[in-house]
């Protein structure tokens, strides 16, 4: 288990090894602690701290392409909603997953349809 943690940067911090099932005290390189099982380690599952701080930059760097911000301070996950706020001001809820893919501030859009049939 010292092995698979060193190539991520971390530490087991257990002594005992039971079987691949048994939860085991995991540290990243920020000193980040957790228990997952050697099962969950081995398929890619490491740090879900650092994965949140990593998410919530990628949030943030999403927000500023668009000219706006990501307010949130935590990421939970692609479906939790996030606080937002677009170049106008104007200020919503969205899950990541949805910003991640285009979906961007809604009255913006509809103004902007608005602004269009009204020209026709």
């Amino acid at each position: 288990m010292q092995q698979l943690a060193k190539k991520r940067g971390g530490r087991c911090l257990s002594d005992i090894y039971v079987n691949t099932r048994t939860p085991l005290l995991w540290q990243c390189a920020n000193n980040h602690r957790w228990q997952a099982s050697a099962n969950c380690t081995s398929f890619g599952q490491w740090c879900r701290y650092c994965v949140a701080d990593k998410e919530l930059k990628t949030m943030r760097r999403i927000a500023s392409r668009h000219g706006g911000f990501c307010l949130s301070d935590i990421y939970i996950n692609t479906e939790i909603p996030m606080l937002w706020e677009c170049i106008k001001g104007h200020r919503w809820h969205a899950k990541p997953h949805g910003i991640k893919t285009g979906k961007w501030c809604r009255q913006c859009r509809d103004d902007n349809m608005r602004g269009k049939m009204g020209s026709k």
